[in-house]
């Protein structure tokens, strides 16, 4: 796993993954729920970046959710209070993971 960075700032933990797998080797890294997220996109490489920062996810935090928003589509967590905002772009792509809604880090630039 190509982790470039993971860093705490504040009540926030940002985390950078670079993007060197297959879509194969990703998808034999998250669960069947990721699997099926996934599958609602239908550019290869936007498939690669969301199975890349949910395989990330799945390193960190094993047993937490992921849910989405039904009005704005953004992320959440579901199992450990934690909330979430994701960047990707080409080959990185990486959540920030933070105890408060309004934690330090709200997002990354990649």
């Amino acid at each position: 796993m190509p982790v470039a960075l993971t860093k705490e700032i504040g009540s926030s933990t940002l985390m950078l993954w670079l993007i060197t797998e297959s879509e194969e080797c990703l998808r034999s890294m998250v669960t069947a729920d990721d699997l099926a997220s996934a599958g609602r996109f239908t550019h290869s490489q936007r498939r690669l970046e969301h199975l890349a920062w949910r395989a990330m996810l799945r390193h960190y935090f094993p047993d937490v959710a992921v849910i989405y928003d039904e009005v704005t589509c953004a992320p959440s967590l579901v199992g450990d209070g934690r909330f979430i905002s994701v960047s990707h772009t080409g080959l990185v792509a990486g959540p920030t993971c933070s105890a408060t809604e309004d934690g330090e880090c709200r997002g990354m630039a990649a």
